[in-house]
């Protein structure tokens, strides 16, 4: 009788230990899956920004290059720009 008992509260043990491996085996699959759609969400963002920037900066050389052949000076530009007496 003691014998049986002691079987049958290892395999209790057993069935724990599997149901908590199984527990984590499916908690580690999902983390991965977020990891992942993380990556593809970044990815995904990502260029549209570096595509953003570039085009800032594109803007940013029109304006500096139409500034000084019209006014010869940029520093002038952008003191007229961001003094406000003159709005």
């Amino acid at each position: 009788m003691k014998e049986k008992d002691v079987d049958i509260k290892q395999k209790n043990k057993d069935m724990a230990t599997e149901k908590i491996t199984e527990f984590w085996d499916d908690k580690t699959g999902e983390k991965e899956l977020h990891k992942t759609k993380v990556v593809e969400a970044d990815t995904s963002i990502m260029l549209p920004v570096k595509q953003i920037t570039e085009q800032q900066v594109k803007i940013a050389q029109l304006v500096y290059n139409e500034a000084t052949e019209t006014y010869g000076d940029f520093s002038a530009v952008m003191a007229f720009v961001f003094d406000i007496t003159h709005r």
